[in-house]
């Protein structure tokens, strides 16, 4: 994650500047449904505020090894989750954080 900065690359600039527009008071109830759906204590909720502002980058790995299986974890038909199931499902869970504080 970095601090937003002016990007050099020109995107249009309403989505630019869309974080001077929306307040973090606007943006609290999407942040404040994100830490019910997803039942985060109030303690890391604050922390995760701390994120508001960030510009938050993925990179993934995609190499053959994220077909393993996660071991003793099993899915609804009995088979194993690999590890590309995990990161799906983090990536979506930090993609919903992300959507909620930008």
């Amino acid at each position: 994650m970095y601090p937003r900065t002016k990007s050099s690359y020109n995107y249009n600039t309403q989505n630019n500047n869309r974080n001077s527009f929306i307040s973090s008071e606007q943006r609290l109830p999407d942040f404040q449904k994100f830490v019910r759906r997803y039942e985060i204590n109030q303690t890391f909720a604050k922390k995760l505020l701390a994120l508001d502002g960030y510009e938050i980058v993925f990179v993934c790995d995609d190499s053959g090894s994220m077909n393993t299986p996660l071991g003793d974890v099993f899915g609804p038909f009995n088979n194993s989750p690999t590890r590309w199931d995990e990161l799906k499902q983090t990536v979506s869970i930090v993609v919903d954080l992300a959507t909620s504080l930008d």
